[in-house]
C-alpha cells in the first residue's frame, strides 16, 4: 500500500492484460548502466502508439529504450529517454506501456491508467536514473494499485547515489502544458504524473500537511528548481 493523500484520478476503461514481472527488492538494486546497449524504441500499436506520439509532440524524439532491468529481466514496459532540447540543461524519462496495466484507485470507482516521468539535470543523462523509474513502475504493477498525488517512496538507495534526495515524491508534472497530464485517446484515458527526488524532512511535511500544500509551497518558491538534484532540503 502507498502512503496517500486524497487526489480524483483520471478514469478510463477497456481492460488490458499484459504480463507482470517479479518485483526486485530496492535496497538489492544498485544499477549500472555502463556497457548495455539500449533496447530499440519502438511504439506498439493501439494506446501505447497514440501514447507514444503524444509523448514524442510535447517532449521531442526518443533517443533511447530500456525493456529490461540491470539483470536483463523484462520490466513488462519500456523506459524511454528523450532526446535534449525540451527543456534547458534537462534529460526526461518516461514509462511507455505501463498504461497497458489496468489500476485500482482506493479513493475513486473506475478502472485507471498510468504513465510516469522524471525531470532530471542533463549530467544525469547517463546514469542509473532509468532504472529508479523501471522499478517503481514495476511496484506499480505489482500492487495494482495507481498511487495517488502525494505519493511517498522513502529511501531509494540507487536515487540517493545521483541526488542529495532519497525519496520519491508522486506530484503533476511542471514545466508542460495541463494537456501533457492528462491524454485521453477515444473511450481511454491515461494519468501522467512526475516522480521528483525530495528529502526526508519534506516528505514528512507532505504526510503532515498533504500534497496540496506541498505543491503549493514548491511554485511559490522562486529558489526551488525541481531539476536541481543536487539542491539542499527547503527550509519548512
Amino acid at each position: 500500500m502507498y502512503q496517500s493523500q486524497a487526489y480524483a484520478p483520471y478514469c478510463g476503461d477497456e481492460p488490458t492484460v499484459a504480463p507482470l514481472s517479479a518485483v526486485p527488492n530496492l535496497t538489492d538494486r544498485i544499477a549500472d548502466r555502463s556497457g548495455r546497449a539500449p533496447v530499440a524504441a519502438t511504439a506498439i500499436g493501439g494506446l501505447t502508439d497514440r501514447l507514444f506520439r503524444h509523448l514524442t509532440r510535447h517532449l521531442g524524439s526518443v533517443s533511447a529504450a530500456w525493456s529490461t532491468d540491470p539483470a536483463g529481466a523484462d520490466l513488462g514496459f519500456q523506459v524511454v529517454e528523450f532526446a535534449p532540447g525540451r527543456i534547458d540543461e534537462a534529460v526526461i524519462y518516461s514509462t511507455l506501456g505501463l498504461s497497458d496495466y489496468i489500476l485500482d484507485s482506493p479513493v475513486a470507482d473506475g478502472r485507471f491508467r498510468l504513465e510516469l516521468i522524471m525531470i532530471a539535470p542533463e549530467r544525469l543523462r547517463h546514469s542509473a536514473l532509468p532504472y529508479v523509474l523501471g522499478d517503481y513502475g514495476r511496484m506499480v504493477v505489482a500492487l495494482r494499485e495507481l498511487p495517488e498525488i502525494g505519493t511517498i517512496v522513502r529511501n531509494v538507495p540507487v536515487l540517493a547515489d545521483l541526488s542529495t534526495m532519497n525519496s520519491l515524491y508522486l506530484g503533476q508534472p511542471p514545466h508542460l502544458p495541463p494537456d501533457f497530464a492528462r491524454f485521453r485517446s477515444g473511450g481511454l484515458a491515461v494519468n501522467i504524473d512526475w516522480l521528483l527526488p525530495v528529502s526526508t524532512a519534506e516528505a514528512t511535511f507532505v504526510d503532515a500537511e498533504g500534497w496540496a500544500a506541498f505543491e503549493k509551497l514548491i511554485y511559490e518558491r522562486e529558489d526551488f528548481d525541481p531539476i536541481d538534484y543536487d539542491r539542499a532540503s527547503m527550509p519548512l
